[in-house]
């Protein structure tokens, strides 16, 4: 298109090698793209972005394949509730990932072994007693719902969509909407 390109990728010697080769050729789809590396000790080039990305890959997979065995049924990708798997699993792993150089380990912290208040993560998808801001039915206390993670990674409520009985004379479009609560109570044993 005459137009020039520019591309920015990590700064990996066969990135280079490749581009390098392929500029040489007189037919090169190369010539006139810029290649640009990131910058030395940034995420992209130290291999850390995507060490962090694999960890958000496996855990989301665990997750999923968790919950297929609860359910007994497939989850296919395209399911509304992969939308809110993944940032759960991105909170999880910004509440209890440990530094480099810490002496606590993530177990301390998933057992609250640590210094400082840190919000609490239920299960995935589990049933959970919540408190609604505004109740759906007047004389319920407490709503069953589908927990579907914290609203920000420090608290601040929690996110989950109507169950059980809690859905009882409400339209399909009003109960499976997404809605924030004040707080949720695991039940136990836990349920999905």
């Amino acid at each position: 298109t005459g137009k020039n390109i520019e591309l920015v990728s990590d700064g990996e010697s066969g990135i280079f090698s490749l581009f390098r080769a392929a500029g040489r050729l007189n037919t090169s789809p190369v010539i006139g793209t810029q290649f640009t590396p990131a910058p030395p000790g940034r995420s992209q080039s130290n291999g850390r972005a995507e060490r962090a990305i694999g960890i958000i890959k496996e855990r989301t997979a665990a997750n999923i394949l968790f919950l297929e065995g609860r359910l007994g049924r497939r989850i296919p990708l395209e399911s509304p509730i992969v939308e809110y798997l993944l940032p759960y699993v991105s909170r999880c792993l910004n509440v209890f990932n440990v530094e480099t150089n810490s002496l606590s380990t993530p177990f301390d912290k998933l057992r609250g072994k640590v210094e400082g208040k840190r919000p609490l993560v239920l299960p995935f998808g589990s049933l959970c007693f919540a408190k609604l801001h505004n109740r759906v039915h007047e004389l319920e206390r407490f709503a069953k719902i589908v927990y579907l993670g914290n609203k920000l990674t420090s608290g601040g409520g929690v996110l989950g969509i109507l169950a059980a009985e809690s859905r009882i004379g409400l339209e399909e479009d009003d109960w499976k909407r997404v809605r924030v609560f004040q707080v949720a109570k695991l039940i136990t044993p836990c349920e999905w």
